[in-house]
């Protein structure tokens, strides 16, 4: 927080120690303030800890304020609770000149898989091959992550080769010619075990080099003109079917990354296409249907990594949504999904998230790259989608924020952060763009947000009712201050509404000032806000408190609504306020 005119404080910046933490397990917090003045500061810190609208601990001690930076280490009683959010607010008084206040959010889960948080690590130079030195740049990666309280964790492109993942030496080259060391791989294991942190290896269940294909002609695909299936020469697509060989090899390297390295599991990556190959004529040149392989296969991979480590974990890439009935079969702890075209409106980012939710009955990740962050367009890229606009630091940024915003109101998690600030802007995460500063604390926010509230936006009783109770003949939820849409759809504010055990939240993403829907652009329009929007809201229950926050405002903390009973046409609702809406508003009725 930058400071006034009026007091030496520039920044007072909070951060917990851990990604996740377990039931009773003391929360560590780290506290920095930046003090240029020249005199030491007698002040006041006052920190507190809120459960939703409650506050369940409040502490205020005396804090002499030195020149320079300090860096302070609180400490938390834990909590017994098996899974909830805290919102976390540390203020720095001094009499005489105005408060500085930072706040973060953390949550306290008996299982990691409640909400799955899904962040990336790609780079894994050799110890001393970046200026700043390895063990201080893996410290900064993990720290990095857990700001964003990224609590699982893929490595990507990590490995040797695709079909042997393990490497012959400690430095290698990697099939796209970045030198890797696997001694930067088990320090980040390790790292981010510390900071409560599963890590999952990336692994393609199909993909083999041309010299391991050459090796085993029999074992790969064909085309339908004979021709073997592969991208460019480098990358060959291997059979999946229960009678190739290629699938006990691939499994057996999988089990050995797990028992070797320590990964908690395994990320299956899939291409999205073949659909339907040919094995090789060798090999009785069958027709396979691929989907039909990938429930089998996830289960002998689960087998084999369970005589690895216990209770190893699986996600499994469904990209564009195929094969979506075919994903609700495999064994894996969430649903993954990534999205391309023709998914590419706010609208089927909410569709795909209810369709997985509905199939799966597991946490939905949603992998949604965000091109508008590439700095350095280059013709010859495959990944970069070409209407995402030009750089735009600004625009970069709200197009993050509403995305982030659709798919957590809809009670979904979005892979897209990963350390040092990266963020992924293509399929190919050693390319990822990196967050300014600014930008970083926008997102923070967001993330903040997320875990802050994370019983009220992933909680599995929530139910969507936005087609049902609002617009149209609906009108169990009448609006008046701007026009609404029960879709994300360009100009009007987005109802996004959902009920679960004890509670309604209604969603306000305000979409009043997009010109084009597509989640994938730069958001340079001139902000939009509403100015004040009521709302009406037929509720049969015992209504004991409706209260409103947003991640656009300075600490997240939910607020108190005044609120009303009125006259409705099926009896009697509910009568409130919201009032500046930016990006995304929620308000929560609290049913008795």
């Amino acid at each position: 927080m930058l400071a006034s005119a009026h007091t030496p404080v520039l920044l007072l910046e909070l951060w917990p120690d851990k990604a996740q933490y377990r039931p009773d397990e003391p929360i560590g917090m780290s506290l920095r303030i930046l003090h240029q003045g020249t005199s030491v500061l007698e002040g006041m810190l006052d920190v507190k800890l809120h459960h939703l609208e409650r506050l369940v601990w409040h502490r205020s001690q005396p804090l002499p304020l030195g020149p320079g930076t300090s860096e302070i280490a609180l400490l938390f009683p834990g909590q017994p609770d098996t899974w909830a959010g805290f919102g976390i607010t540390a203020t720095f008084r001094v009499k005489g000149m105005p408060d500085v206040m930072a706040s973060t959010a953390v949550d306290v889960a008996a299982d990691w898989s409640i909400t799955p948080r899904y962040g990336f690590l790609s780079d894994f130079s050799p110890p001393g091959a970046r200026e700043d030195g390895n063990a201080s740049l893996v410290q900064e990666e993990v720290r990095s992550l857990a700001r964003f309280h990224l609590n699982i964790i893929q490595f990507y492109d990590w490995m040797y080769r695709h079909d042997t993942l393990l490497p012959p030496q400690d430095i290698f080259v990697d099939p796209l010619g970045r030198t890797l060391s696997l001694e930067a791989v088990t320090a980040r294991i390790e790292a981010c075990e510390e900071a409560g942190m599963k890590t999952m290896a990336y692994g393609a269940i199909y993909g083999a080099s041309a010299a391991f294909q050459a090796e085993h002609p029999t074992w790969s695909f064909h085309r339908n003109d004979g021709v073997p299936l592969s991208f460019g020469n480098w990358l060959y697509i291997m059979n999946t079917s229960a009678q190739s060989p290629w699938r006990e090899h691939i499994t057996n390297q999988f089990a050995e990354a797990v028992r070797v390295l320590g990964f908690d599991g395994i990320h299956l990556d899939t291409y999205g296409w073949p659909k339907v190959a040919y094995a090789s004529p060798e090999a009785g040149g069958a027709l396979e249907c691929l989907e039909t392989h990938f429930p089998g296969f996830v289960d002998g991979v689960r087998t084999a990594l369970s005589d690895a480590r216990p209770a190893p974990i699986l996600l499994f890439n469904a990209v564009g949504d195929w094969p979506s009935d075919a994903a609700a079969l495999t064994g894996t702890e969430a649903a993954y999904v990534e999205v391309w075209d023709p998914n590419d409106r706010y609208i089927h980012l909410h569709q795909l998230i209810q369709k997985s939710r509905r199939t799966q009955a597991k946490p939905v990740i949603l992998a949604a790259y965000l091109a508008p962050f590439t700095k350095t367009r280059r013709e010859e890229s495959t990944y970069v989608q070409a209407d995402a606009g030009e750089y735009c630091e600004h625009g970069a940024l709200r197009c993050l924020q509403y995305t982030a915003a659709v798919i957590a109101a809809s009670g979904g998690h979005h892979l897209v952060l990963g350390g040092r600030n990266g963020v992924l802007t293509n399929n190919y995460y050693c390319e990822h763009a990196t967050l300014t500063p600014w930008q970083a604390q926008g997102v923070l926010r967001y993330a903040d947000f997320m875990v802050r509230y994370t019983e009220l936006l992933y909680h599995p009783s929530l139910r969507d009712l936005s087609m049902t109770h609002a617009n149209g003949i609906n009108t169990e939820f009448r609006f008046e201050g701007a026009e609404t849409a029960s879709e994300a759809v360009a100009g009007k504010v987005w109802t996004c509404i959902r009920q679960g055990d004890g509670m309604m939240l209604l969603h306000l993403i305000n979409l009043t000032g997009i010109r084009d829907d597509r989640w994938n652009l730069s958001r340079n329009e001139p902000a939009s806000p509403v100015a004040c929007l009521t709302i009406d809201a037929l509720v049969y229950e015992r209504v004991s408190g409706v209260f409103h926050a947003s991640p656009d405002g300075p600490d997240g903390g939910l607020t108190p609504l005044e609120w009303e009973w009125v006259p409705h046409t099926w009896g009697r609702a509910i009568r409130f306020s919201i009032r500046d809406i930016d990006v995304w508003s929620m308000v929560y009725i609290r049913l008795a």
